[in-house]
């Protein structure tokens, strides 16, 4: 049997010895969550069926099982999140049709240069440099189609000599990796980073007693950044080194290429043009957000809502090109009648202004499996809050008389490995007014449980659905679940670790 037959059996297995209930501690609709959890991850991980039908297993089971309602199960799929993912994957669409990201890519390669690594190295600096002032999902939404055309013009560069390819497949999957790591880590680093951060700052400030200092912008960076620094260095030096090693070096006749891809290019064209506008004030509107939020009086203004109408306004802007086949027929139109009034045609068919930047048969390009797996892991981890899985963990800490090493290090590691499998601001939502009251009550400051968990709810390396910039990466084909599953398990330890002795360090 392979990986795939066996998956298809073990996932519904687990799933119903968990329903059987084998400890009276927790209460039945929790083991049947548990149970549905170890379903979803064991087909996601062996892929026994394609991942967007996986994806729909809550709005099956959770009704069924009277978890939820059906219309509970559902709403997930609908979640701001999702919409998000789909307003930027449009972007990128756009980007990838009027060949702008092959631009992009190519001015990058001249900062880095032909070596395989650099390129890995100055990648994951970009993504987390972004990702530290901006949304890490708009960051990577950003990144990847650059990656994917820096990534094609290198393998266009190789020989057929079966080293090479094997080592452009380990540099491909790094690439996508550093991409999705790069935005996760770099999120950490500054309290605007990352929605988790937010939550804790606003936790924290709001229940600080009357003449506490609150938690700054500036403290949180005094943190952020040494975690963040130490974690990319590792993260990086595991994935080319260990992991996936390439040792292409520099790669030969890439230059070549490149400059061959840049002569091809030509000069900037009116679509290009518009669609670089369009992305470029999209992403400056998810930069400076909250400041236009406030300038507009509009509190509803949100990553989502600035996504979608970026993705909009590229179905209405006229590209001013011509449309290919549109323009094929009415050039054989034109070519007909001149021949029958035996006189040329006095000018070319010209499109125009009448095509928009984007058509709706460019959206079959989208990852819509993506999208499904995305809205399956957040109607998981909303059955897993809603059956109180994750409080009943918090209340284990509660009994502490005193925080060792080891015990910080075990809260680290279950706040990370729940952020797997479930949104990261639930969990920290949850876990952080728990924590800090077990901190207080052992005359602690708040911020010595907090700070781990919270930092550990953006260390989820092991699974596409975990974090948005993750399920972003997997959709680029170039990596597997059990890529990132394996790369996913030595960084998760190699964080718990970390985060362990930095908090230790700074707060106690």
């Amino acid at each position: 049997m392979n990986l795939k037959q066996v998956g298809l059996i073990l996932g519904p297995l687990l799933c119903l010895l968990a329903c059987l209930e084998p400890s009276p501690l927790i209460a039945s609709d929790a083991w049947k969550v548990i149970g549905l959890a170890a379903w979803i991850v064991v087909w996601w991980v062996s892929e026994a069926l394609p991942i967007g039908i996986t994806s729909l297993l809550p709005i099956i089971y959770l009704p069924l099982s009277g978890v939820s309602s059906l219309a509970e199960a559902c709403k997930p799929y609908g979640s701001p999140i999702v919409f998000l993912f789909l307003g930027g994957f449009i972007l990128a669409i756009s980007l990838e049709k009027w060949r702008i990201h092959e631009r992009v890519a190519l001015k990058i390669l001249g900062w880095t240069g032909t070596s395989a690594n650099g390129v890995i190295f100055g990648f994951m600096s970009a993504t987390a440099l972004l990702s530290m002032w901006m949304s890490n999902t708009a960051t990577t939404l950003m990144m990847l189609p650059i990656a994917l055309s820096v990534l094609s013009l290198l393998k266009s560069a190789q020989s057929e000599n079966s080293d090479l390819n094997k080592g452009m497949k380990n540099f491909g999957i790094a690439l996508m990796l550093a991409v999705a790591y790069g935005a996760n880590i770099g999120g950490t680093m500054t309290i605007i980073g990352t929605p988790p951060n937010l939550v804790l700052a606003s936790f924290i400030n709001q229940n600080a007693p009357m003449g506490e200092p609150v938690l700054s912008f500036l403290d949180w960076l005094l943190l952020g950044v040494p975690f963040g620094l130490v974690a990319l260095t590792f993260t990086y030096l595991m994935l080319v080194f260990l992991l996936y090693p390439n040792r292409l070096g520099e790669v030969a006749g890439a230059q070549a290429v490149i400059q061959e891809a840049r002569a091809s290019l030509g000069q900037w064209t009116s679509a290009q043009k518009r669609v670089s506008i369009v992305f470029l004030l999209t992403a400056l509107c998810w930069v400076f957000r909250s400041q236009l939020s406030t300038l507009l009086g509009v509190k509803a203004l949100s990553d989502a809502i600035v996504g979608l109408i970026g993705a909009s306004l590229l179905f209405v802007l006229p590209s001013g090109e011509v449309d290919e086949n549109e323009a094929k027929e009415k050039s054989s139109e034109e070519s007909e009648s001149a021949l029958k009034s035996e006189i040329e045609p006095k000018k070319q068919y010209s499109l125009g202004t009448s095509a928009p930047l984007l058509l709706w048969e460019d959206m079959k390009r989208l990852p819509w499996d993506i999208v499904l797996l995305f809205g399956g892991g957040l109607s998981l981890a909303q059955a897993l809050k809603q059956v109180g899985l994750i409080h009943a963990i918090g209340d284990q800490f509660s009994n502490l008389s005193t925080v060792t090493w080891l015990s910080l290090g075990v809260l680290t590691l279950i706040a990370l490995m729940l952020t797997e499998v479930m949104s990261n601001v639930a969990l920290v939502s949850v876990f952080v007014p728990v924590v800090s009251a077990v901190a207080i009550g052992l005359d602690l400051p708040p911020l010595a449980l907090c700070a781990p968990v919270t930092l550990a709810a953006s260390c989820a390396f092991m699974l596409p659905m975990s974090t948005p910039p993750n399920a972003i990466v997997f959709a680029s084909g170039y990596i597997q679940i059990s890529h990132m599953v394996k790369a996913g398990i030595f960084l998760n330890l190699l964080a718990v670790l970390w985060i362990t002795t930095l908090t230790r360090w700074f707060y106690f």
